[in-house]
């Protein structure tokens, strides 16, 4: 039997196996009081107040560690329970501030001045940050304890509260020493930063040995900290919430679910659900605490237009008509003079799938171009084109939720733990909880090294040959089994080369640490049946691993020289791996919010909605007849590509371009070459939400929402498409970008006449997802009213259909033979030393500053890491200021000595207040970041700090 049936106070109650008896009074609806058990942790019997009687024990039992037994008769509130519990109690809150726990007007303490004359400020319970929402508080009610039930008493604690933290804050002095903390720490996020030190009365939650905080700010010491002893500081007297509104993380793809709480209309603070489909109660620090932003100093609340005679041609405030008619106007005369192909419209990642649909029906439908695209596709192209040719999809084909049930994960080229902090923590929980072997290939040393079966650490360019050889490997022990596999004989010819030795020559792997990755996969993959085909079969039968096999990539390798061999690369490995089942898959992980439904919408200069191609006649001839009517037709040439618009604004042959929630003066490579092209623009119209660098170039500036102010959509990178809801109106006259385009739309329609019948104008998102839903089959299922509780993953092309987790598809899957070379830069002696850039935990590429001055203490990317033995041989010790000079420019940064940098590199991080950019030139459509050399000299000057 999985179940157990026990008595918990005359009730009967029916539960799994293995579960508590706390969790099954829990279960039944029965309150037994704890401040030590936190779901998911090992039991810590440290306040023993979960005692119970259970008929036929000796004495009392701790329900939080006792397993139910079936037929198990249990009690909960005899004497001797009660008397046990308040005895208890009472030496737990003997050194706790008492007023807020026993206070007889504690609920209707108003107005404040009363309790001001009676209590001390540091007890009252009006300044507590977790007042009326304190574990605590409730344990005392529940027993009845009153101020006169205080046997036990102590000096109070005057401990000072720790505020060194940029988000939270510590205070001794409400502290149980529950350890909940420390646990969460150590067993939840396998971080370990807090421990419980020194004894008795000195007993207090510190770092661990007392060193420097080894922190991820993901908060969830705070969340379950029963006390408020550890608070975040935003929260600091603002009592309750008044609601908390479920919405969707608007930073990195992985679409965690987290409640926005708002106080007086504004966001005091973010919480994890207590169950969410991707996240479950996890957060990192940028779903946390990166809502900054939002009510920041910094945000745009009104529209800007310049060159106002009246203020020689600086911005100045205007209305939202005004401005909007201007935008229109001068589209309308470039579109008549230029026609339709010198205006170009750029999207974000950050808009949500309804804003970015509009977008570029308002470009192809009214305009009557296809010049749309995002920053962001120059990078994420690789994923598209590479796994859409060789497995039939465009995208992650498998869930996140096979990372925790892995048996073998293979991460390549990307820091996870920075780029996508939870989908890092699943690939931790698989290994720690669950045993799966975990191979890292990375230039650099990264956080799941520290996890990590076998570590591979190739030269930065080398990616394809390390897949190579892996595949090589991977072939040579099961090759027999994939003999008659679609495009073997093509792959095995190009794999001639690729044998151990002369990969460790071109990616600096040792070929004994191949080989050992070879088995491990060939391991992982289990064994080939006997039979080699079924009866008519044309190929034998593929191979079966006994748990899933997951091959992740992600933004690391597609700002690659080539993602789209890179892409191809792994498709190979997993095909071999027997990616055409449901055990194995391609973990493609999508560097923003919404990169991925911006792709499915159309954002693209190729691409229609639902990933169609522009050239399909009758996909292009169905979408025109839904938009204009019967005689409608949209452009059938392909629009340019973000480079190719910088190019085409150089030469003059592009006259305006409309950029929505992006600043690709910041996120592309060759700033300077990047700025020079926009101000050669003679408009250029940017909606967002900050004054960023390419807003401050723009000739029209409005101002857009940011995802806690707006209502819609985004498509995760597990293709997961989840609902935001608003959960505070828009910061001054701001509005949401699908409102700015459909009264664009409107005003440009109308100077266009008879000719423009797209419709461009709706109630709310929900009018656009329901046409999004009839356009593109694989959102055909998808409406607002389905979308209620953890969304649905396309394909979901049916209202019945509850979304497809797996989407390989055999029959659609190939190998394909990849001609590569290494692309690792060579050493010069006037540019020794090989660039690495990586993104930080505490940044977000094409993002503004994520929490204002709190993530700006943390986020620090002016520095340089050098391995120590190169450090030497420079003469430059760990502090000093260093000169990194590239071709293309120099930034001056803070020298650290670190040895996850191998000899011969040097690492200067990307962020958005990074400079690396500017040593990195264009060159043709993806970064070369892996050809960029430098050398480093030390500074002369000091930077201005910032």
């Amino acid at each position: 039997m999985d179940t157990v049936k026990l008595t918990i106070d005359e009730r009967t109650v029916e539960v799994k196996k293995g579960t508590s008896v706390l969790e099954a009074a829990e279960q039944a609806g029965i309150y037994i009081p704890h401040l030590c058990f936190v779901h998911g942790l090992k039991p810590y019997v440290g306040c023993r107040l979960c005692a119970v009687e259970i008929e036929g024990a000796r004495g009392l039992e701790l329900s939080c560690a006792e397993p139910v037994r079936d037929g198990m008769i249990v009690r909960t509130n005899t004497p001797k329970v009660l008397e046990t519990r308040r005895n208890l109690l009472e030496v737990i809150i003997s050194e706790h501030p008492w007023k807020c726990l026993t206070c007889w007007r504690r609920e209707r303490c108003n107005p404040l001045w009363h309790c001001q004359r009676d209590a001390k400020v540091t007890d009252r319970c009006v300044m507590c940050p977790r007042n009326r929402d304190c574990e605590l508080q409730r344990v005392v009610d529940f027993v009845n304890m009153r101020q006169d039930d205080q046997p036990f008493y102590a000096v109070p604690k005057t401990q000072p509260i720790r505020w060194k933290n940029p988000f939270l804050q510590y205070d001794p002095n409400k502290c149980i020493l529950c350890t909940r903390c420390v646990r969460v720490c150590a067993e939840r996020r396998h971080v370990g930063a807090l421990e419980l030190s020194h004894r008795g009365y000195r007993a207090t939650i510190s770092t661990a040995f007392g060193e420097e905080l080894d922190c991820e700010f993901c908060g969830a010491c705070a969340e379950v900290c029963p006390t408020g002893a550890i608070m975040e500081k935003s929260r600091r007297y603002t009592g309750v919430p008044d609601v908390s509104v479920p919405t969707v993380c608007g930073h990195c793809g992985v679409g965690c679910g987290l409640q926005i709480d708002v106080k007086n209309g504004k966001i005091i603070g973010v919480t994890a659900p207590e169950s969410h489909a991707v996240n479950g109660n996890d957060l990192c620090v940028r779903g946390k605490f990166g809502f900054g932003y939002i009510q920041s100093e910094s945000r745009l609340k009104t529209p800007l237009v310049k060159g106002q005679p009246a203020v020689n041609g600086t911005a100045v405030p205007v209305s939202w008509e005004e401005a909007i008619g201007q935008v229109a106007d001068r589209l309308y005369d470039i579109r008549e003079h230029h026609g339709p192909d010198a205006i170009a419209f750029v999207g974000s990642s950050r808009l949500t799938n309804e804003e970015g649909y509009l977008l570029q029906k308002l470009a192809r439908g009214l305009v009557g171009t296809n010049n749309v695209d995002q920053a962001a596709s120059m990078f994420h192209r690789g994923t598209l084109d590479g796994l859409g040719a060789r497995l039939g999809v465009g995208a992650m084909t498998n869930s996140l939720a096979d990372l925790e049930k892995a048996g073998c994960i293979v991460v390549v080229g990307n820091n996870t733990a920075n780029t996508h902090p939870i989908a890092a923590l699943k690939i931790k929980n698989a290994v720690k909880n669950h045993g799966a072997k975990l191979i890292v290939a990375h230039p650099l040393r990264t956080d799941l090294d520290r996890f990590a079966t076998l570590s591979l650490h190739y030269k930065p360019g080398s990616e394809v040959a390390l897949l190579k050889g892996l595949a090589a490997g991977l072939l040579s022990a099961r090759g027999a089994d994939l003999e008659q596999t679609a495009g073997y004989a093509d792959l095995r010819a190009s794999l001639q080369g690729s044998d151990a030795a002369a990969v460790a020559t071109q990616t600096g792997v040792a070929s004994e640490a191949l080989q050992q990755a070879s088995k491990i996969l060939s391991e992982a993959a289990g064994e080939t049946s006997p039979a080699k085909a079924q009866a008519g079969e044309e190929k034998p039968l593929p191979l079966r691993p006994s748990k899933p096999i997951v091959l992740v990539y992600g933004s690391g390798l597609s700002y690659a020289e080539t993602p789209a061999d890179v892409a191809a690369a792994v498709a190979n490995l997993a095909v071999l791996l027997d990616a055409a089942g449901a055990q194995v898959g391609v973990a493609a992980l999508a560097a923003d919010a919404n990169l991925q439904g911006s792709c499915d919408m159309g954002m693209l200069p190729d691409y229609l909605p639902g990933r169609v191609a522009i050239q399909d006649d009758a996909a292009r001839a169905r979408i025109a007849h839904a938009w204009l009517g019967a005689q409608g037709q949209l452009p059938s040439k392909r629009g340019l590509g973000f480079r190719e618009m910088l190019e085409a604004a150089r030469n003059g042959k592009l006259k305006a371009m409309v950029v929505v929630g992006d600043d690709p003066v910041t996120s592309i490579p060759d700033t300077a070459y990047v700025s020079e092209c926009l101000t050669d623009l003679p408009l250029l119209v940017v909606i967002d939400v900050t004054a960023t660098p390419t807003a401050q170039l723009a000739d029209v500036v409005l101002p857009g929402v940011s995802f806690a102010e707006k209502a819609g959509t985004f498509t995760s990178t597990e293709r997961r498409v989840q609902k935001l809801r608003p959960a505070i109106d828009p910061i001054g006259d701001a509005r949401p970008e699908w409102w700015v385009l459909g009264q664009l739309g409107k005003r440009l329609a109308a100077r266009l006449g008879g000719a423009a019948k797209v419709q461009l104008e709706y109630e709310g998102p929900k009018a656009i997802m329901d046409e999004i839903g009839a356009l593109v089959p694989t959102y055909a299922g998808i409406s607002y009213d389905r979308l209620e509780e953890g969304g649905l993953q396309w394909p979901c092309p049916s209202a019945t259909s509850q979304g497809t987790a797996d989407v390989l598809d055999q029959a659609n899957t190939r190998l394909v033979a990849v001609q590569h070379e290494s692309s690792t830069a060579p050493a010069a002696s006037d540019y020794p030393f090989l660039l690495v850039t990586e993104k930080t935990l505490f940044s977000d590429l094409r993002e503004p500053p994520i929490n204002g001055r709190n993530l700006l203490q943390v986020e620090r990317t002016d520095f340089a890491e050098l391995n120590p033995v190169d450090a030497v041989v420079l003469g430059i010790q760990s502090g000093d200021r260093v000169r990194v000079v590239s071709p293309a420019g120099s930034v001056v940064a803070r020298a650290v000595w670190s040895d996850r940098v191998e000899q011969g590199q040097v690492l200067v991080p990307s962020g958005v207040r990074s400079e690396v950019n500017g040593l990195l030139k264009r060159n043709g459509a993806f970064v070369r970041a892996s050809r960029v050399t430098v050398r480093i000299e030390k500074a002369i000057e000091l930077p201005v700090e910032r």
